[in-house]
């Protein structure tokens, strides 16, 4: 069946598509005599939507961690270090070794099965001739061996050195720069036609992981200039098979003096529109920034990564240049300096409360702070993917009372006027809307443990979310969105009608087909 989301088709027979566009809902027959030559797709019993939208994944980084070691489902420290000493094995000597995915709360055997951070000192040994980055989960953390620091001008932490900068070969938010910067610039080093390649096969990754999953959109969370370039070179050799809304993370000074210029290069498949920012870090580094301290580490609150004036002095940009501003928030100290700047800019300057400012993540909300939202008309951006995976330790971090009462609160949010967006942060988790849908719908974790089910959102709301609700975060609500005439016919097609399962079966549907533009873009092979 389909589930147009437009209350003027609730539930039609048929659809019918022209030049990529949705002509026509109605009656099979009454469309076929209209086109009697167009191909018949039968959808076999599954259940139609508007193309899945995520509304915050890191597009280009998912391409690109398929090109690189996939850390996300070792389940020991030990394995991490098998597999990084293989890749090592295989690269000549002085070649990078980069990581990504790994988090010490997967590791459920052997050493570190206790949730404690990895160090150095067996990586350096192991690998003693190849830099080694290994990339924390969250994209806030990093594990560096003895080669990459001495490279990247560090000295290695001596024992009893509590307080240096890497302790232990761990680098956490701004303190990771030095090592990345190394490491992008080694790489850039390399022939222009070498990078080219790279780039094209990680859009190329990225597009085929998407579409596979249904996903017909993506809001990438963070490029820079030359990648938008590069996208929009791309698209306009019609390359992209996906419609990319891109935010921009430069800083200030060259965003503004370049804005207008890049927001010209939007295309067909690429829309730039937004401009993000990062308030604080995340909650498996123990860097999102709380009210009060961490209840597993309460010497801290973790940290602010900009003041709430630098966040007003962007947002100042951005409302000049009738840009949305995206802000990563992750812990309630951080909603709250993020929903302060934006309200004051709102003072200042009422017609950018129109331009649909976000929060992206906005994980754990002081119940003060949540009506907020709706009262500032400020979009968050969620993952239920995300509650997912924490759900483990995430009541180690923040204790009974603060995980009850606004961690994830999706119904709290709903229930008091705002608007949720649903999206993965992919590659940090999976970009599977499925498990996405489910942990938003059910609340539960891989053990099927509920996990305060009163915050639950329903199927419905869930799948508004994916569509919907990040079409208008993405100024794109009259494109695609809905299965109405005239939009784009963006389609996504799943194996059984999940809206009428019980939560837990969702996990049971599969994509059966994924439409892009009119055109069948994915489908599995036996279909």
């Amino acid at each position: 069946r389909f589930e147009t989301l437009d209350d003027s088709w609730r539930r039609p027979e048929a659809l019918s598509v022209e030049n990529g566009r949705i002509a026509g809902l109605g009656n099979l027959r009454e469309l076929r005599s209209r086109l009697p030559k167009a191909e018949l797709i039968d959808l076999r019993g599954g259940l139609a939507c508007p193309g899945l939208i995520d509304g915050h994944a890191h597009f280009l980084k998912l391409g690109l961690s398929k090109l690189r070691l996939e850390l996300g489902k070792l389940k020991s420290f030990e394995e991490l270090l098998e597999k990084i000493s293989l890749a090592a094995e295989k690269l000549p000597k002085g070649s990078w070794v980069v990581g990504r995915g790994w988090h010490q709360e997967d590791w459920k055997v052997g050493d570190k099965a206790d949730g404690s951070y990895p160090t150095h000192h067996e990586i350096s040994k192991r690998c003693p001739e190849h830099p080694v980055l290994l990339i924390h989960s969250s994209g806030h953390m990093l594990l560096a061996n003895e080669l990459a620091m001495r490279k990247s001008g560090f000295a290695i932490p001596q024992d009893g050195c509590d307080k240096c900068i890497g302790k232990d070969g761990l680098f956490y938010e701004n303190e990771m720069t030095p090592l990345l910067r190394l490491m992008k610039s080694e790489l850039e080093k390399r022939p222009d036609h070498v990078k080219d390649a790279e780039f094209r096969k990680a859009v190329e990754s990225a597009a085929e992981e998407c579409l596979r999953n249904g996903i017909t959109c993506v809001h990438d969370a963070g490029l820079g200039f030359k990648e938008i370039e590069m996208l929009s070179r791309l698209d306009i050799g019609g390359a992209l098979k996906l419609t990319i809304y891109a935010m921009l993370g430069e800083d200030d000074g060259p965003l503004e003096s370049g804005l207008d210029e890049l927001t010209a290069r939007s295309g067909k498949f690429l829309s730039v529109r937004a401009i993000k920012r990062i308030m604080d870090g995340a909650m498996g580094a123990h860097s999102a920034w709380l009210i009060e301290p961490y209840s597993d580490k309460n010497d801290t609150c973790g940290m602010p990564l900009m003041s709430k004036d630098s966040l007003r002095e962007t947002a100042l940009i951005a409302a000049r240049h009738s840009c949305q501003l995206c802000t990563h928030a992750i812990g309630d100290m951080a909603v709250r300096e993020t929903l302060d700047a934006y309200e004051s800019v709102f003072a200042e300057i009422p017609s950018a409360k129109n331009l649909r400012w976000r929060i992206e993540h906005a994980q754990h909300i002081s119940p003060i702070d949540i009506p907020r939202f709706g009262k500032l008309g400020v979009i968050a951006m969620m993952q239920g993917s995300l509650c997912r995976a924490d759900i483990p330790w995430i009541k180690k971090r923040l204790g009974e009372e603060r995980c009850r009462t606004g961690a994830w609160a999706f119904r709290s949010l709903l229930d008091s006027g705002a608007r949720i967006g649903a999206s993965t942060d992919s590659p940090v988790t999976t970009i599977s809307p499925l498990i996405n849908l489910h942990s938003m719908i059910a609340r539960k974790g891989d053990d099927m443990q509920s996990f305060f089910p009163e915050q639950a959102m329903t199927h419905a709301e869930a799948l508004s979310a994916y569509t919907m609700e990040n079409a208008f975060a993405s100024f794109m609500e009259n494109e695609i969105g809905s299965l109405s005439p005239g939009k784009k016919a963006d389609i996504t097609v799943f194996s059984k009608d999940w809206l009428s399962l019980p939560p837990d079966e969702i996990l049971n549907t599969g994509i059966a087909m994924t439409i892009v533009d009119g055109k069948i873009a994915w489908r599995p092979q036996w279909l």
